[in-house]
């Protein structure tokens, strides 16, 4: 029996809505990489550049070993639900807001959540600039499928301080 478009499509779509089923690996922060946010959430080209993420409290010129508390927000219409991942090039994650993960210099969400809001604190390195912050955050319809998600993509420079 030979399978069906149909069929196929199903399988497709199972693989990919299943793919990170609790959340992105943390490599998954470039539209490129072949493990990003779009690769499962393709039904739409991703937003690189994206100005629906929104960066708070992050310094244009970071202090060494400064403290600094990062609000991401996603400020994107089609979000009823999101979830979000940043990588620092440097530095290190010291605190996260509740329902957040962590390694040394990431944080993300590993379930969806709404508002699209959330809050960490960053210490700079002692060596600091630049540093680079790369962010990926789903825009999702919660209907926990692919379909009609979008991923948005942002990326902040941090330079020395003088």
């Amino acid at each position: 029996m030979k399978p069906t478009f149909a069929a196929a499509a199903i399988l497709c779509w199972a693989g990919a809505a299943h793919a990170n089923p609790t959340n992105a690996p943390w490599t998954a922060v470039l539209p490129d990489a072949p493990d990003s946010c779009a690769s499962c959430h393709w039904e739409t080209d991703p937003v690189t550049r994206s100005p629906a993420v929104i960066v708070e409290g992050l310094p244009e010129r970071a202090d060494p070993g400064a403290l600094y508390e990062i609000i991401i927000r996603l400020q994107a219409e089609e979000a009823v639900t999101a979830a979000f991942l940043a990588v620092f090039s440097a530095g290190e994650i010291i605190a996260a807001g509740e329902g957040l993960e962590t390694t040394a210099a990431a944080v993300r969400t590993p379930d969806p959540s709404a508002p699209a809001a959330w809050r960490f604190t960053w210490r700079a390195p002692a060596e600091v600039g630049p540093v680079r912050l790369d962010i990926a955050a789903v825009a999702a319809n919660d209907d926990a499928s692919p379909f009609g998600d979008i991923a948005h993509y942002a990326t902040r420079t941090i330079d020395r301080a003088e």
